[in-house]
């Protein structure tokens, strides 16, 4: 009996001493499991960052690239406060008056008698356009703007607010179709020549842009409504194809009223530019732009 009592004691003993070690066994693979599955997040941590990482330089080596395709690698951009230049209306161009700290800035960049210069106008509404430069006199942190930029931007040059002044290089201008915004323009007999004249007073022009052409001190404005190759262009020694539309609603009423189809005309047809006006078409001309303004 006392032998049975011992086996038996044994036995429970053993089989406690088996069940620890099995809990140890299990406690330590489930220790091995963490830690792997730990060293797995960590390395996909490490590789998601890795990715991210690259990620980033590529995006920056893409926006390096941009920058450099939009700017030639010159670095000049400004937060200015901008006032209205007081000038001629029928002398009235495209060109900033900016403080002398621009031209220290562009000086040192070998701007000058390389490229056309040109900034980029970005106002707190998101609206852009371009402008080239006259002179470098403003008063420190301000930029002036002609009565153009200002048209650009809503006419009151009150409610437009600190503006983002930023050189860039355009691609020269190779066509640019123009609306005007009343009917009247087609009054005007030289249509070339008047156009031709007042493109000369710009050194750029942008997509969406309002300008005033003048003719015998008639102001005629009109909207930029398309522009290739890109949306925004030089016109600096350049040939141009020009459009100019009409107003839509009167380019409609005109279709309706005379059961014509709508066409393009040229300034080389026979048709005289009378007719034009009084069925409300198109006429396309062709022009050498060469702005001698830097």
């Amino acid at each position: 009996m006392d032998f049975d009592r011992y086996d038996s004691k044994f036995q429970k003993e053993q089989k406690k001493r088996q069940e620890e070690a099995k809990r140890k066994r299990d406690h330590e693979l489930k220790l091995q499991r963490e830690h792997q599955s730990r060293q797995a997040e960590l390395a996909e941590m490490a590789q998601k960052r890795r990715e991210e990482e690259e990620s980033r330089r590529i995006q920056a080596e893409i926006e390096e690239a941009e920058e450099n395709r939009l700017t030639g690698g010159i670095r000049c951009k400004h937060d200015l406060i901008p006032y209205i230049i007081d000038e001629e209306h029928e002398t009235a161009d495209d060109k900033l008056i900016l403080p002398e700290d621009c031209l220290t800035e562009l000086s040192g960049q070998d701007v000058f008698g390389t490229n056309v210069v040109i900034f980029r106008i970005t106002a707190q509404s998101g609206k852009v356009t371009h402008a080239g430069v006259r002179e470098f006199s403003a008063p420190v942190g301000h930029v002036g703007l002609p009565k153009k930029v200002v048209d650009c931007f809503g006419g009151d040059i009150g409610q437009i607010g600190t503006i983002e002044v930023k050189y860039v290089v355009l691609p020269k201008c190779k066509y640019v179709k123009l609306r005007p915004k009343l009917n009247r323009f087609f009054e005007v007999q030289p249509v070339k020549r008047c156009l031709e004249e007042n493109l000369l007073q710009h050194t750029t022009l942008t997509v969406n842009d309002v300008i005033t052409v003048w003719y015998r001190g008639a102001a005629h404005p009109m909207v930029v409504v398309d522009m290739q190759p890109e949306s925004a262009t030089s016109l600096k020694d350049t040939d141009i194809e020009q459009e100019l539309g009409v107003d839509d609603n009167q380019a409609m009423r005109l279709q309706l009223a005379r059961r014509i189809e709508p066409r393009t005309w040229s300034v080389s047809d026979a048709t005289s530019l009378n007719t034009l006006a009084e069925v409300g078409l198109g006429v396309k001309s062709e022009a050498l732009i060469a702005t001698n303004i830097p």
